[in-house]
């Protein structure tokens, strides 16, 4: 149930990396791609999601970055494999 490769990268106001985020994940948590401020935007987190061969992509930085890329149209019902790399379930990087 995990077919997409979620990574998050959190950031300081002035665009030095906090924190990074990847693992595995179902379809909802993709939903939400995008950039959002927290703590009186003292930080900045973007959320990326891919599927597959596409998934070796920049880190997420802004919205342009902050998306949602899959192989398929998301109303496929064929399950392609494998969807997201072999890495262990919530690797996070301090940075």
């Amino acid at each position: 149930g995990t077919r997409y490769c979620f990574s998050q990268h959190m950031m300081r106001a002035s665009g030095e990396s906090v924190s990074v985020t990847k693992r595995c994940v179902a379809l909802e948590e993709c939903l939400s791609t995008g950039c959002t401020f927290l703590r009186h935007e003292e930080y900045k987190v973007c959320t990326s999601c891919c599927e597959g061969s596409i998934c070796n992509l920049p880190l997420p930085r802004n919205a342009s970055d902050a998306v949602f890329s899959t192989l398929s149209p998301l109303s496929a019902t064929a399950p392609l494999s494998p969807p997201c790399p072999a890495t262990p379930l919530g690797l996070g990087l301090a940075l």
